[in-house]
């Protein structure tokens, strides 16, 4: 194990901004309300539109995986069921376009008498089967699932295969399902202490595949780093922490993001689950770990947009009867994993004393630019069963709280006015410098203005053609300041 060497921020409070909601969408899979309703991924549709799938019981009470088509604006243009006569249980887990450009669903499926499968449904944009690959996991159980599976280049792919907590592998098929290797993970350690492993997620670069998740040696528990080539060679493994991992993402400058959770003191004797996002090399050394205070890193998601990266995890929103409620919450970090904006959603039940919880499932980027947030909710009344609720929404057109949102945006240089109708000024932050490199981006990342300037007392910069909303002003590459144009 390598040394760990990490640079901790807290981040005890964050004051919340308030994105453009663009719709705010609750749907109902399955007829009868049921605890056993799941969401399990999000991408966007080929028309604008959005695919949800998840499992939800059917008529005989046997959970079916079920694919929710979206239209452009957030109501629901069909559902469809993907379940046989001779299934036990099946669930939508995962969702993505292979290489061939087609939808595909995945999925652990359950047959009677006849053990458990990883199946892969392709789909055309309607919902009709193409085709359905399938293989064996297990003669018998039922507590698998799969948390990740990974197009790749010669059309076959790499799925992520759990059982419970105490089994989890790796499994690279080609295009018909016929396995190129895999990789369990279920052992000892030289103490005799049992290793158990969960992967929980995945990401093709190049001809490398990253991977993370949770080890437990059964007197430790912690997270690590992977990674493989596409041909089964090791290439890195390492465990680099105490604390569980659920999502990867690999940054432009070449470092993973690591999301996930980790037991903190929230207050004096109070510990809890909180998120953690993990900076490490590709070789698996810790850069650097940011702990949120406020969040829950449970079930965490991280997906790369623009030049930064959208993580989809649970906040502390109006206090019920029960309690903080959960709601759907995403960050929106640089590419150091420091967070840039914070928004939180929830949809209050009519009696706000019994405000629904919220799980976050994952948060995406759109080809309009809007992101859209998936989650679970449980309904009214708490216990009631659980819905889909989906949120879309616009980055651009956030309003500032007017307090300082992040505490690691340094206010090095005076800038005026702001907010901003047209001409910024920023004054002597240069003076002795030498020449040093300005830049706005909006809050994915895009550019919107950048120069070089040497000894400049006072730089105007001119936005006024900049469409309203909120931009992130940059020095040396490093932000440094929030900027509202009107």
């Amino acid at each position: 194990m390598k040394a760990l060497l990490l640079l901790v921020s807290l981040f005890i409070h964050v004051s919340l901004v308030k994105a453009q909601v663009v719709f705010e969408k609750v749907y109902y899979p399955s007829a009868q309300p049921s605890n056993s309703t799941s969401v399990g991924d999000l991408v966007e549709a080929k028309d604008g539109g959005a695919f949800i799938c998840g499992s939800t019981p059917d008529a005989q009470s046997n959970n079916s995986a079920y694919l929710l088509k979206l239209d452009a604006a957030g109501d629901s243009s069909w559902i469809r069921f993907y379940h046989q006569p001779s299934f036990l249980g099946s669930k939508g887990e995962n969702l993505v376009y292979n290489t061939a450009g087609n939808l595909v669903m995945s999925g652990v499926v359950n047959k009677i008498g006849a053990g458990t499968w990883l199946y892969i449904w392709e789909l055309e944009e309607n919902g009709d089967t193409i085709r359905t690959l399938s293989t064996i996991i297990a003669s018998s159980g039922v507590d698998y699932y799969s948390p990740g599976i990974q197009p790749m280049p010669d059309s076959g792919y790499v799925y992520l295969i759990n059982r419970g907590v105490t089994s989890s592998g790796i499994h690279r098929v080609d295009k018909e399902m016929n396995e190129i290797w895999d990789w369990p993970r279920f052992g000892f350690d030289p103490q005799g202490l049992p290793i158990n492993t969960q992967f929980k997620g995945v990401e093709l670069v190049d001809t490398t595949l990253y991977f993370c998740g949770s080890l437990n040696t059964g007197a430790a528990f912690g997270n690590f780093f992977h990674a493989r080539g596409i041909s089964g060679s090791i290439l890195a493994f390492d465990t680099i922490g105490i604390m569980p991992s659920q999502d990867i993402v690999i940054t432009e400058n070449q470092t993973a993001l690591i999301a996930g959770s980790i037991t903190t003191e929230i207050s004096p004797g109070l510990w809890a689950e909180r998120l953690m996002i993990l900076k490490t090399s590709i070789e698996g050394d810790s850069l650097d770990l940011v702990i949120h205070k406020h969040l829950e890193g449970v079930d965490a998601s991280i997906v790369k947009a623009g030049n930064q990266y959208l993580v989809g995890c649970y906040g502390e929103g109006p206090v019920n009867k029960l309690g903080n409620v959960r709601t759907a919450s995403t960050l929106i970090l640089d590419g150091n994993g420091h967070p840039l904006f914070e928004e939180q959603f929830f949809r209050a039940a009519p009696d706000t004393l019994d405000t629904p919880q919220h799980e976050t499932k994952k948060v995406i980027e759109l080809s309009d630019g809007k992101l859209m947030l998936l989650a679970r909710r449980a309904k009214e009344g708490n216990f009631q069963g659980h819905d889909v609720y989906v949120v879309k929404f616009d980055p651009q057109n956030i309003v500032s709280s007017g307090a300082s949102h992040t505490e690691w945006i340094r206010q090095e240089t005076f800038i005026y006015p702001n907010p901003v109708a047209s001409v910024l000024y920023l004054k002597d932050s240069f003076y002795g410098s030498g020449q040093v490199e300005i830049t706005l981006t909006d809050l994915l990342g895009r550019v919107q203005y950048q120069t070089n300037y040497r000894d400049a007392l006072i730089l105007p910069v001119n936005i006024g053609h900049l469409a309203p909303g909120t931009y992130l002003l940059f020095k040396g590459g490093q932000a440094f300041a929030k900027v509202i144009k009107q």
